[in-house]
């Protein structure tokens, strides 16, 4: 702001010893460097943030990996599964932390299943963890019916999970997970 401001003060004294008897240009130079001032602020102000909060938010999004299977106790590799009727299925979600910081502690929703609940984990940066009935049993949440569900026609199954660090009190960062389960349909993956 320095670099502007000097030569255009310069131009309006110059202009100003040239022409004695000229206040009102005087003024109207000083209210036009006021201004041109004030404009500079106003948009460092209102615009910086705007750009230092949207770095934020794309660094605060967790990666979620909801998969299906048929067996209970592991992760499948699969997020959309083809099943018979009356199948039981089993959901896992693997949480990624893509983030600079390590993620302690967790909240997760699963609406379809009626599931919400929270649990503490150790999550570094760059690491994920697989969650499953027998995981979060270790954790002590033993869920009923767990992350299982009877299957007699076609779901969509969302998980979102939130977290924070040790040292948040809100839950920052967040992520969401679908896994599809198709009824009636030849055993394909997708």
């Amino acid at each position: 702001m320095t670099y502007l401001s000097v030569p255009f003060r310069a131009f309006c004294n110059q202009h100003r010893q040239r022409s004695r008897g000229h206040a009102p240009f005087a003024h109207f130079c000083y209210a036009l460097l006021l201004c041109s001032l004030l404009l500079v602020s106003f948009f460092a102000l209102c615009f910086m943030p705007l750009n230092a909060r949207a770095e934020t938010a794309q660094d605060q999004e967790i990666e979620v990996i909801h998969t299906v299977g048929t067996e209970e106790g592991f992760c499948a590799t699969t997020e959309t599964i083809a099943v018979p009727a009356g199948t039981a299925v089993h959901y896992c979600f693997t949480i990624v932390n893509s983030n600079p910081v390590t993620l302690t502690n967790f909240q997760f929703s699963m609406p379809l299943l009626g599931i919400s609940n929270t649990f503490q984990s150790v999550i570094p940066p760059g690491e994920k963890l697989a969650v499953t009935t027998g995981y979060l049993a270790s954790v002590g949440l033993f869920l009923n019916p767990g992350l299982t569900s009877q299957i007699n026609a076609p779901v969509t199954n969302t998980v979102t999970v939130y977290g924070k660090t040790q040292d948040e009190d809100e839950y920052k960062y967040m992520g969401q997970g679908i896994a599809r389960v198709l009824v009636g349909e030849a055993q394909t993956t997708v």
